[in-house]
């Protein structure tokens, strides 16, 4: 290898090329690079206000992203790795987000909220359009359909969410060329491909991942390479050097579920990574957090025959219709809460889902068994007994993994859903009884700390739901433990009863046609 002069920053192990020189495949001095120094973390500049907000571990992930041109946040889930990357943001003319579709708007809202000032804008359609404000949120599916846009408007941050999702090592093709007989390459039309070449146009990069090992090493390069191009050689090199590369069974491709130069890889990840754990999040983390969140439009699905229940319930008054129409709503959301069980339960978290149709607890339970690997339970009153339905409960509590089930029938299962991480209200309560109890169901004294959603299809009858119950709860805060669940019914004190209050969403809900 020929000799390379080498810059450091001021991140421990962020190796920068000076000016003129060529980057090798790996470094030559990978061990005893040049600490930073101990006052590094105090004396870095804050990025922007909102880092009086952060949390010990976040501030620090953040101070030490701030001067590097690259960084990873391998922080656990839950840890705040949004409100981390929006504290970088803030600081950047041009901020460029790449997430999951259903995310995207969970992005822009909570940039409003934590960055006054910041404008955000959500890239939808694959007809694209120049980006206005100061950042741009766009999901990878219509990543490719943007490129050329996106590079003209030039982010000076790329923020990676759930960069692990970006693991295509083949981003381009080689053709030979009639005329010169030699090969040329071109970039191909995947996600990957198309985030590496807007990844080199950055000033600086950041990858937010809660797992950045799903399978194993040779997953790390694909994320490696978008956040640090060419500095981590070919997928080949890299699988060859970290991950004791041999031919595949039968002689077929490569086997990578190997490991090699372990301390030499740990030793350049430290230089450009922050890890956060469960165990260094959950000493912060209350017992319980509720989120309402937006389900937009364009992600959510036609909902399934709905004609005959919708003409059914108008011959009993509009209090039966409404409850179908909250029933017709949860039915929209039901990808969108499907990705987010795909997103939670690998990361071994217990998820229960409480929708409204036994129909769509049967289609959501289908849909996830062939797309996760946990056990997946799924319940409602039109099959199961009560004593079925508890024994699933047990078994549910014994295993871990994903419970399904209606809302009427589980709204009040009381300490079993106590060892839940995540609970997802694809059917919203609409009274404050039904949201108070409801919610009360996770989180418990003596179970673990819970998040609980609650979604908002928009332009349909939840919009009316949160107008009338949700803001309220938001306003409420967060939600510690049964006594302090007192808390939350406080915020309904002076106002209606359960029954006004359903007569008023009622009397002010327009039929539709």
């Amino acid at each position: 290898m020929s000799e390379h002069r080498w810059a450091f920053g001021s991140t421990p192990a962020a190796w920068r090329l000076a000016p003129g020189t060529r980057r090798n495949k790996f470094p030559r001095h990978i061990v005893g690079y040049p600490p930073a120094p101990e006052e590094w973390l105090t004396s870095a500049p804050l990025p922007s206000p909102t880092l009086g907000r952060l949390l010990p571990y976040q501030r620090e992930g953040v101070l030490r992203a701030a001067n590097a041109e690259a960084h990873l946040f391998a922080w656990a889930c839950g840890a705040g790795k949004t409100l981390g990357a929006l504290a970088i943001a803030a600081n950047h003319a041009r901020t460029l987000v790449i997430t999951r579709a259903h995310t995207k708007w969970q992005w822009a809202g909570q940039a409003h909220q934590w960055v006054p000032g910041l404008q955000a804008t959500v890239l939808s359609s694959r007809d694209p359009v120049p980006p206005t404000g100061d950042l741009a949120v766009i999901n990878w599916e219509v990543l490719p359909h943007w490129v050329d846009v996106i590079q003209a408007w030039n982010p000076t941050l790329v923020v990676f969410d759930e960069i692990h999702k970006a693991k295509a090592w083949k981003r381009k093709s080689g053709v030979i060329n009639p005329h010169t007989l030699e090969k040329e390459y071109h970039w191909l039309e995947n996600q990957s491909a198309a985030a590496a070449r807007i990844t080199r146009g950055a000033q600086q990069r950041l990858g937010l991942t809660a797992t950045p090992v799903p399978k194993d090493l040779m997953d790390l390069w694909s994320p490696l390479d978008l956040l640090e191009p060419d500095c981590w050689g070919t997928s080949w090199d890299f699988a060859m050097r970290y991950c004791a590369a041999k031919p595949g069974y039968e002689g077929r491709g490569l086997d990578t579920s190997g490991k090699s130069n372990v301390a030499e890889l740990q030793h350049r990840l430290a230089g450009v990574s922050h890890f956060v754990t469960k165990k260094m999040v959950a000493q912060y983390m209350p017992p319980r957090r509720v989120e309402v969140v937006f389900v937009p439009e364009e992600c959510q699905v036609r909902p399934a025959s709905f004609k005959a229940d919708i003409k059914a319930a108008a011959k009993y008054g509009k209090h039966s219709l409404f409850n179908v129409m909250v029933m017709e709503a949860a039915s929209r959301k039901r990808s969108w809460v499907e990705d987010l069980v795909e997103e939670q339960a690998p990361q071994g978290k217990n998820v229960v889902v409480l929708t409204g149709r036994h129909r769509e607890v049967e289609t959501i339970g289908d849909n996830l068994r062939k797309r996760l690997t946990c056990p997946v339970y799924s319940s409602h009153g039109g099959v199961d007994t009560p004593e079925q339905r508890v024994k699933l409960l047990e078994k549910y509590n014994e295993t871990g993994g994903v419970f399904i089930g209606t809302l009427d029938a589980f709204g009040e299962a009381g300490d079993y859903f106590k060892e839940t991480d995540v609970g997802i209200f694809a059917m919203l309560p609409y009274t404050p009884k039904d949201l108070i109890q409801g919610v009360g169901r996770f989180g418990r004294l003596g179970g673990r700390a819970a998040t609980v959603y609650l979604p908002v299809a928009e332009a349909t009858v939840d919009e009316r739901i949160n107008e009338r119950l949700l803001q309220r709860l938001a306003a409420a805060g967060e939600v510690t433990d049964d006594e302090e669940l007192l808390g939350l019914s406080r915020a309904f004190e002076g106002s209606e009863s359960d029954e006004d209050i359903l007569k008023n969403l009622l009397d002010t809900w327009e039929i539709p046609t």
